[in-house]
């Protein structure tokens, strides 16, 4: 969220692009890319324009693993953290592709290394318990809301905070826990600089 904030202002003209599911993923990856690299700046309408162009790589990729995920969650026990390790490959899709920059069947390799990354430093929990915990925040608000104030707006409200939770929220978390779990995230690099006149 906090990233969101510090570039509302270059954000703000495309918020309408920030929600576009899976495709959101991948343009995070090279905003915060971008921020890394040129000491807090971003430039969206490029990231848009490279977005676009790794997007059926990464779509590919992205719903390769994602079938697979699925297809496991069926077997209990077993299938159940077989899928859990997908979806942690599934997540880590766009940041292989925009920061390592590989191809083919590397992709996938690396995804499958970064997962077990994950896992052993302990980073998978900001991928799914932080979000079911905010999730669940917003059911309790939603419930509490809708019975104390009666009102069409504060539905609609929680309905959109629910969305951005699960798109350019979630699709940021990918991002910062790949770098975080591969010891290339500084948090002083994306910060905005702030302009001094």
């Amino acid at each position: 969220m906090r990233f969101h904030l510090q570039y509302h202002v270059e954000l703000l003209p495309i918020l309408p692009l920030l929600f576009i599911p899976v495709w959101t993923d991948c343009y995070h990856s090279i905003l915060i890319r971008q921020a890394n690299e040129n000491n807090g700046v971003i430039y969206p309408g490029e990231a848009i324009g490279r977005a676009f162009k790794l997007f059926p790589t990464f779509i590919s990729k992205k719903l390769g693993i994602f079938a697979i995920a699925y297809l496991w969650a069926f077997i209990p026990i077993i299938g159940w953290y077989k899928g859990y390790r997908f979806r942690i490959k599934w997540a880590m899709v766009s940041n292989v592709l925009v920061f390592e920059k590989l191809k083919g069947q590397s992709i996938y390799k690396r995804c499958d290394e970064l997962a077990n990354l994950v896992i052993k430093k302990k980073r998978s929990s900001a991928l799914w318990v932080i979000p079911s915990l905010l999730f669940l925040l917003i059911l309790l608000l939603f419930m509490l809301g809708t019975t104390a104030i009666e009102s069409s707006f504060f539905f609609w409200a929680l309905v959109v905070l629910s969305i951005y939770l699960f798109l350019p929220c979630s699709a940021v978390v990918n991002t910062l826990v790949y770098l975080s779990a591969t010891d290339k995230y500084s948090a002083e690099r994306i910060q905005k600089k702030s302009s001094v006149a």
